[in-house]
């Protein structure tokens, strides 16, 4: 799933309120800042991914954001534990609508953060969100996830619509343990390929694998694997990251920051000490989210 809408004009007026939970609003990078470490806690605290967390938030509203002003930060206690962030913004002209805060070009799927064990926490987050809008538009949302589950189940149970739009997608790989038991799990037709261009390009010189996590290297790697992306496909007929200030600002702030985080991962192959193809990851929670990848076309066939 990618999107969903939820129209309050079928939304009932009034609902059962919890007494426990309450409502803090806050605006801009300095409400970022004010939630981070909190917020971070819980992001972290389950199973949802590097977009739900303040990092991703703060350096996605640093590159891409409008107005500071339109970035409001809506969290929710119960008691003194924060069990929601959710950042949205306001848009719409002829219905007042929230929107996901999010570069969608640049964001794999979105996520806030949320207590997973409070899915019975959707019905009041739409009822505040819905108290002072027409439409809430999230996109782009992982339909497996527990916030698409939380807020649609809300919604239905008081009868509002919410349509789900389930054009595109992501590609999801179950990695399990030891390498083995993967390897053996593989199409063996792909293996076979793999395993033979390896030893093809194995002839062509000396090849290395890499792992950058940061430290004082970051930055000239970086600079490489843009300077690759920009030499293939995306060079030519596409959007290379070198072609925006927006989109540098961005994967060079997210280095660095999630490299503090430890959650930064940029696996490298370098042939006689070059750099042919690189994945810029980010690691937590069991899983590992490719954002960007790239080779060279000169080894495309490998």
């Amino acid at each position: 799933m990618r999107c969903v809408e939820i129209d309050s004009r079928r939304w009932p007026a009034q609902l059962a309120s919890h007494k426990k939970l309450r409502w803090q609003e806050f605006r801009g990078p300095v409400g970022i800042d004010h939630l981070a470490k909190p917020w971070n806690d819980l992001a972290h605290a389950g199973t949802l991914g590097p977009t739900a967390d303040a990092i991703w938030m703060r350096c996605s509203w640093s590159a891409f954001g409008d107005s500071d002003r339109r970035l409001a930060l809506h969290a929710l206690y119960d008691g003194d534990r924060l069990i929601a962030v959710l950042p949205l913004r306001r848009t719409g002209r002829l219905l007042r609508a929230w929107s996901a805060p999010v570069n969608t070009k640049h964001t794999p799927y979105w996520a806030f953060a949320l207590a997973e064990d409070r899915p019975d926490a959707g019905g009041t987050m739409l009822q505040r969100l819905l108290g002072s809008a027409d439409v809430i538009d999230l996109r782009p949302l992982r339909g497996s996830g527990p916030i698409c589950a939380a807020l649609t189940a809300a919604a239905e149970a008081a009868g509002a619509t919410a349509c789900k739009d389930r054009a595109g997608g992501d590609i999801v790989i179950d990695l399990v343990r030891p390498w083995e038991r993967l390897r053996r799990s593989l199409n063996k037709k792909v293996i076979a390929n793999t395993d033979r261009r390896h030893r093809h390009l194995q002839k062509l010189g000396k090849l290395t694998y890499g792992l950058v996590r940061g430290g004082g290297q970051l930055g000239q790697v970086l600079q490489e694997c843009f300077d690759l992306e920009a030499t293939g496909w995306k060079g030519q007929r596409g959007s290379p990251i070198l072609a925006n200030r927006k989109t540098i600002h961005f994967y060079t702030e997210l280095a660095f920051e999630e490299a503090k985080a430890q959650r930064l991962a940029i696996y490298t192959l370098r042939l006689d000490g070059r750099l042919i193809a690189f994945d810029y990851c980010l690691r937590g929670q069991g899983n590992i989210n490719v954002l960007k990848e790239s080779y060279h076309p000169k080894w495309a066939r490998y």
